[in-house]
């Protein structure tokens, strides 16, 4: 939260889903330690007359992406909002093991959380590991993450040069770990599936989703009048998570998705395997007109 305004968006279409009863929010953690982030996140929540919801930071150290920021603390300063002291990882533990029935758990920032999350230890709230504890409770896991030239033609894309993905980008080794160890399924939506999806977020007095566009729009001087429309990694990925999106994408067969050194990643059906990849259809575009908030 505070480096692109989709992720303000992706927030409140899980919000708007749960007062319609669609699916439950058991937590929110910021993906990074970037100061307002979880503030932010706060603010939204209460826009929504969720305030109750919890919410953890991300624990030093930052990510160097946490220097930029372009539009957290500011709204965490509009609406008086501080940032959490609660942790990210205790409260992933605690909210899993607290958990009546599986969880479905999405991220759409850096996959830090989720590593030290595997890598956790027993505590006061479960005796189990990390590992254990995502393998017992944990339904599965949707990424904002990665780009696949199996979707480059429908794209448009077709022989050019694969994408290096932000996500991936500020913590290769974190993403290395999790595509590695993940228990339970997991589910990588690409950065082609929401890079030409567009939501616009409408100009509204009190409401922490338009201030973040605002502001993302100020400190990258692009114009914003009475509306802002932004590419929708963060919303289709939350989507893909408690929707039925497949009049617009297809999910491949389980295989394997590997990360390398560099950051690309890959992926290759094998049996056994616990990852999928989010593929494009012709219409995929289209889906923009499910992200309503």
């Amino acid at each position: 939260m505070g480096a692109d305004c989709d992720d303000a968006v992706a927030l409140a279409l899980l919000l708007h889903k749960m007062r319609r009863g669609e699916c439950k929010i058991l937590c929110v953690t910021a993906a990074t330690a970037r100061r307002g982030a979880a503030a932010t996140v706060s603010a939204i929540c209460s826009a929504y007359s969720c305030p109750d919801i919890p919410v953890g930071k991300m624990a030093p150290p930052p990510l160097s992406c946490d220097k930029e920021d372009a539009f957290a603390a500011a709204v965490a300063e509009l609406y008086r909002k501080k940032d959490t002291e609660t942790d990210a990882v205790s409260l992933m533990r605690r909210t899993l093991e607290e958990a009546e029935g599986k969880v479905v758990l999405a991220e759409i920032g850096p996959l830090t959380n989720v590593a030290r999350l595997l890598r956790s230890l027993p505590d006061g709230y479960s005796e189990k590991s990390g590992i254990e504890l995502v393998r017992q409770k944990a339904e599965g896991l949707f990424v904002m993450g990665g780009s696949f030239r199996e979707n480059y033609a429908v794209w448009g894309r077709a022989g050019q040069s694969l994408v290096r993905e932000w996500n991936i980008a500020q913590d290769i080794a974190s993403a290395r770990f999790v595509a590695e160890n993940f228990p339970v399924p997991l589910c990588f939506v690409p950065f082609e599936a929401g890079a030409e999806v567009y939501a616009e977020i409408r100009e509204a007095e009190n409401d922490p989703v338009w201030d973040c566009a605002r502001e993302f729009a100020r400190k990258h001087g692009l114009p914003c009048g009475g509306s802002f429309s932004r590419p929708s990694w963060d919303p289709v990925t939350c989507l893909c998570a408690v929707s039925d999106v497949r009049e617009y994408y297809r999910f491949s067969g389980f295989g394997k998705v590997e990360v390398s050194k560099e950051g690309e990643t890959f992926f290759s059906a094998q049996e056994g395997g616990n990852a999928r990849i989010v593929l494009l259809r012709e219409n995929y575009r289209d889906v923009a007109g499910e992200i309503v908030f």
